[in-house]
């Protein structure tokens, strides 16, 4: 994420995929933690969560959390 820093300091919009997993049927803290620093290096970029085998419940707490956009796989696609 160092090289997004960079980036963002002399005015390139980045957009950051950040691929968050879930603990105990919820997204995980660790996963929350990274969507707020994406969020902060992203600047006037996009941060996109990736979340598998999840709710649409879960989606929209990444979202609250600052993802501007989330795609969630469901178990059935990976069979």
């Amino acid at each position: 994420m160092a090289a997004c820093a960079g980036a963002t300091r002399v005015g390139i919009p980045v957009n950051i995929l950040v691929i968050a997993e879930l603990a105990q049927d919820k997204p995980a803290s660790a996963s929350l933690e990274h969507l707020a620093l994406a969020r902060s290096l992203a600047g006037d970029g996009r941060v996109i969560a990736l979340l598998l085998d999840a709710q649409i419940a879960d989606a929209e707490l990444l979202i609250a959390r600052g993802a501007d956009k989330v795609i969630v796989g469901t178990r059935k696609a990976f069979d």
